[in-house]
């Protein structure tokens, strides 16, 4: 999953994608909608590629990435997007860990047991 943080206006608001390809615009079909000044309805598109997540810009629309226009890019963490007047900065979503508290539990349990097996089987065979 990654996240898009406005750096411009509207500072520090973030949008999370985890369905692609995502279709980043003005229209009501775009899967993220921006109403500002020089967003086309269908301005970039960010989709899974071979080397990690790729911005490509649709129908002619100016698409800059880290100042430099671009048709195809490659987007790498704290990479800044411009399309029209939004500054969107690229960033892997943060990770979070399952929760391993019924595999440990059950651990603990198995290791228990096998102890008091041990006890009472020294305890039968010293006497």
């Amino acid at each position: 999953m990654i996240r898009l943080q406005l750096v411009s206006e509207k500072s520090g608001e973030s949008f999370a994608l985890s369905e692609f390809p995502a279709v980043l615009g003005r229209g009501d079909d775009a899967g993220l909608v921006f109403k500002e000044d020089g967003v086309w309805d269908r301005h970039a598109i960010v989709h899974k590629g071979n080397e990690g997540f790729e911005l490509e810009a649709l129908g002619g629309a100016l698409v800059r990435v880290n100042n430099q226009p671009v048709q195809n890019a490659v987007l790498r963490n704290g990479d800044v997007i411009d399309l029209g007047s939004v500054k969107l900065e690229f960033q892997l979503a943060p990770l979070t860990q399952k929760s391993q508290r019924l595999r440990e539990c059950f651990f603990w349990g198995i290791l228990v047991s096998i102890c008091l097996v041990e006890v009472v089987l020294v305890y039968l065979l010293g006497v």
